[in-house]
């Protein structure tokens, strides 16, 4: 039952009206000194063949890219830093005509003078303020300079001058050039056009009318597609060759005319700018109002710029895309919810206890009175009963439209509702779905069918089929049974926001899968990937074949061309297209206007103006770095083999994105697929020689890409050692390095194995000198005395002794190098054995270093008992008392040092005696040895070093002989 006490309380909504007459503006957004404008007194607006955006300012031109501001001024170049004009020519010199009326233009990246200024100058008398007034250059490089207050000059490329109209003639001249009009007025009175064409002139007189010319106005002339409009002071005049058709009296100054399109001038002035029918001369729309508009510029993306005489830049993406908001008369910038009564008034609601009605350019803002809490969660007209039915916190309302009045339907709140007739109402709640008739409850799902689900969505399908969304998903309710349609098509248990039909299909919104459709026998999606905006989409219009889809992101149009085929259109609508807020909280189609509700206000433009940008984008490479220096860009580059470190900078322009243009990009020669980027700049460190193609295509917000890529060669030249040649002679180098290596090793196999026989050969002599037939004899001799003496044990001892001592020579000559232990074990029984033939007339003594390791150090076989026999026979024999012999071998200095010392009569008695008993004769054992170290000397890189050192007592007499002989380790 309702609560009677809001009725008594005048609950009932209590309505206060506040009317406005609102202006309906596109969104612009604003440039001026603070976003790196030079001034932000702006003369004029000019788009290059290259897409960038110049403007001429107070202080200079500046040229913008989307994201920046590039300016330049007197440091630069520039002849004047005051610029009124900006003009390219067919070379692609961008010209700029200053307020001292020189002229200079900028070319591959500088500003140039130019060349007759002076005589331009002094062509004229400036005894008025004078100004631009018309400027071309033709494809002879003529320069056709029109000058307020003086006419056109022509100035052709030997600098020549020449004025086209006569002076003193009371006419205004108008020149065709090549495809261009110039108005030419030498000030004060004229009464008559002059139009001179190529083969004509044709001469258009007032009819009781004299028209003074000012010294301060521009003269603007514009070809229509029949006739011109020509703009002088306050008026507008409307002519062809024949007559004057029509004169348009603005009452404001005329300071800008152009066309962009057909049947749209735009005329700027000082208190906004105008757009005319050129058919009817009527005004169909006026932008900026109380701002002086200096110029109008429709970019090659189909935006619109306005430059102002003190108020910056003005942009927008979609002029004819209109918002209104709070400050242009709604109560809230947030609208919730729109709906559309039968009298196609627009009704708005917020999350506050207002509505807005909208009709005619003028807002009402309605305020009811009683309501406590805010927040709004569906807004429907009744079309049954010709009312506006809202479900707030506090319940759903109703709002008679004849009679402005209200009153409470239920206290209960509805998350979304359906009118079924005059008197029934399905609504959705929190934790049911129930039936009203005449705002009574007559079913509650919850309480007679355990069916407690939260609601949010509802559709009518039949008398006996409704379905109902919500957060677990779709449900059918059919002839009183609920069936989760999940159950058929998993995908349905996501959560639906909205429900409509197309066709044969069901069509679902939904929080993060996109659109469903659903029929009997078909269900197919559409999300991002095919090219929604969003897959979260807030509520759906349904207009013919076209469905608008409203998002968190923006507003995709779907055109449906065959349903049974999947085959469709998308367009999106975004931030970068024009909306004020990217979430778009309910969208409305009413006769050929589209209303979007967005946190940031009303917005609506008409259903053929929502359309795709079909303009593919321009791409440019502007600059390329070899090694970190930048260079002029060029089609191809041949670089060194250490020029691989490369940068490219490239860059496409859409302002509607505001710079953030996505591009893709690859390296043919080292990529197989595109890369993508957001960035405008890539890098390649380190490139291995070879051809490479850097190829980079840019996508609009539609995503148009690019036709053709933009394009920059680079030939890496491989190093002159990966030259064929350098590698033909590097093969011929190697293969002789390998000969001779070869040779080398073989000749030095060769002499190895010579020195080896040679070692072989001295080892086999110096065993027949160790086992020569005077030792072998004397020693068997020995043993024979004492088998005479009856000595037996001493002969044993004797011949066991000799036997050991031949079968270590024997042993060690197996071998180059032996262990010192077998040296010295074979030579301890030598000199033993020695000791014992010759009567003990000598002693020994063998000292070895404690550190040294007798086990694991080498010398080479027999090399020391040929020093030691010297040492007895020269040395000892021929010494009348006892002798000594010692024998040390130590470590030092990473070499082995084997020490043979003598007692003797010394080298120089010895050779003495040798004199005496015959021709000098070197030993045959010493000889042998001193080959066989020179050998080894040869065979090894560290050399075996023998030194002799003569032993004298206290009085110079000799004592002996000293044998020092140094071994390196490698032995």
């Amino acid at each position: 039952m309702l609560d009677f006490k809001f009725i008594f309380l005048q609950f009932i909504f209590s309505l206060f009206f506040i009317s406005f007459a609102t202006p309906q503006e596109p969104l612009y957004e604003h440039y001026n000194i603070e976003d790196g404008l030079p001034s932000d007194e702006v003369y004029y607006v000019f788009q290059d063949s290259n897409d960038y955006i110049w403007f001429a300012t107070e202080y200079g031109v500046s040229r913008f890219d989307g994201k920046q501001f590039e300016n330049f001024n007197l440091n630069d170049g520039l002849i004047d830093n005051t610029i009124f004009d900006i003009y390219e020519d067919y070379k692609g010199r961008i010209w700029f005509i200053s307020f001292s009326l020189k002229l200079c233009y900028y070319f591959e990246g500088e500003i140039h003078s130019y060349k007759y200024n002076d005589k331009l100058i002094n062509s004229f008398y400036r005894n008025r303020l004078q100004n631009k007034s018309a400027f071309h250059v033709d494809q002879n490089d003529n320069i056709y300079y029109g000058i307020r207050n003086y006419g056109i000059l022509k100035i052709d490329s030997v600098g020549n001058i020449s004025q086209l109209n006569d002076a003193g003639d009371n006419s205004m001249d108008i020149f065709q050039i090549e495809d261009e009009y110039l108005t030419a007025h030498g000030g004060g009175e004229f009464s008559q056009i002059k139009i001179h064409t190529t083969d004509s002139v044709c001469t258009i007189p007032y009819t009781n009318q004299n028209i003074t010319g000012s010294n301060q106005n521009n003269v603007f002339i514009k070809e229509l597609d029949e006739g011109f409009i020509l703009s002088h002071e306050y008026k507008l005049f409307k002519f062809n060759k024949d007559e004057l058709i029509e004169i348009k009296e603005l009452g404001e100054e005329v300071i800008w005319l152009s066309q962009d399109d057909p049947g749209e001038l735009w005329v700027g002035t000082n208190s906004g700018v105008h757009v005319l029918d050129p058919d009817n001369m009527e005004i169909t729309a006026t932008y900026l109002k109380n701002k002086a508009i200096s110029s109008v510029l429709k970019d090659h993306e189909g935006g619109h710029w306005f430059t102002s005489l003190s108020n910056g830049v003005f942009y927008t993406p979609n002029i004819n895309m209109l918002h209104i908001n709070g400050e242009r008369g709604l109560h809230s910038d947030r609208v919730e919810a729109i709906t559309i009564d039968s009298s196609e008034h627009i009704w708005l609601g917020y999350n506050y206890p207002y509505i807005s009605r909208y009709s005619d350019g003028n807002v009402e803002n309605i305020h009811f009175s009683g309501v406590e809490k805010t927040g709004l969660h569906k807004l429907k007209y009744d079309p049954y009963n010709d009312r506006l039915l809202m479900a707030m916190h506090e319940g759903l309302f109703a709002y008679d439209l004849e009679t402005g009045t209200s009153r409470q339907v239920m206290n209960r709140s509805p998350l979304d509702f359906l009118i079924l007739g005059t008197d029934t109402l399905w609504c959705g709640f929190s934790e049911s779905f129930d039936k009203y008739i005449r705002g009574e409850p007559v079913y509650s799902a919850c309480s007679q069918d355990s069916f407690c689900m939260r609601i949010t969505s509802i559709y009518y399908d039949s008398d006996s089929v409704l379905y109902l969304g919500g957060i677990d998903g779709l449900w059918k309710y059919e002839k009183g049974d609920y069936n989760h349609m999940g159950k058929r098509y998993p995908d349905l248990y996501v959560r639906i926001t909205d429900i409509n039909r197309f066709k044969n299909y069901i069509v679902l919104s939904t929080r993060g899968e996109g659109l469903i459709f659903m029929s009997d026998t078909d269900y197919f999606k559409l999300t991002q990937d095919n090219g929604l905006v969003s897959n979260s989409i807030r509520n759906l219009e349904i207009e013919d074949s076209v469905l608008w889809a409203a998002t968190n992101n923006g507003v995709s149009k779907i055109l449906i061309t065959d349903v049974e085929e999947n085959k469709f259109d998308i367009v999106n609508l975004t931030t970068l297209s024009g909306l004020p807020y990217s979430q778009v909280n309910d969208i409305e189609i009413n006769d050929s206007l589209v209303y979007v509700a967005t946190p940031r206000g009303l917005t609506f433009f008409s259903k053929q103006s929502f359309k795709e940008n079909p303009t593919p984008p321009k791409i440019y490479i502007n600059l390329v770095s070899v090694k970190g220096v930048d260079t002029i860009v060029e089609r191809r580059y041949d670089l060194k083999y250490n020029e691989n470190y490369i940068s490219v900078d490239f860059i496409s322009f859409s302002y509607r994105s505001r710079g953030n243009v996505r591009y893709k990009y690859r390296l043919k020669g080292l990529d197989t697929s595109w890369s993508y980027s957001t960035k405008n700049s890539i890098t390649y460190p380190s490139l291995s020689p070879g051809l490479y193609t850097f190829e980079v295509k840019a996508q609009t917000e539609d995503g148009i890409w690019s036709e053709k890529p933009a394009i920059v060669v680079f030939q890496i030249q491989r190093p002159f050692w990966r030259s064929w040649w350098f590698l033909v002679l590097g093969v011929l180098f190697i293969t002789g390095i390998g000969f001779g290596i070869f040779y080398y090793r073989v000749k030095m196999m060769r002499k190895r194995n010579s020195l080896m026989n040679d070692i072989n050969e001295y080892k086999q002599k110096i065993l027949r000198q160790q086992m020569n037939p005077h030792f072998i004899f004397n020693t068997l001799n020995s043993i024979q005395y004492f088998l005479l003496d009856e000595d037996t044990t001493s002969s044993l001892t004797y011949l066991t002794k000799f036997a050991k001592l031949m079968r270590i020579v024997l042993d060690n000559s197996q071998h180059t190098f032996v262990p010192i232990e077998d040296e010295i074990r074979g030579l301890d029984l030598y000199m033993e054995l020695e000791a014992l033939r010759f009567e003990e007339s000598f002693n020994y003594e063998i000292k070895i270093d404690d550190s040294l390791n007798t086990y694991e150090y080498k010398v080479p076989a027999l090399l020391l008992q040929p020093y030691v026999e010297n040492s007895i026979r020269h040395g000892l024999l021929h010494k009348k008392d006892k002798g000594f012999i010692k024998i040390e071998i130590k470590l030092s200095n990473n070499f082995l040092f084997c020490i043979i010392e003598d007692n003797g009569i010394g080298r120089k008695r010895a050779e003495e005696i040798k004199m005496s008993k015959g021709p000098l004769k070197k030993s045959l054992g010493s000889k042998i040895t001193e080959d066989r170290i020179k050998v080894l000397n040869s065979l090894y890189s560290d050399e075996i070093k023998i030194n002799y050192v003569d032993l004298y007592d206290e009085t110079g007499t000799p004592r002996g002989t000293r044998v020092e002989i140094s071994l390196p380790f490698i032995y």
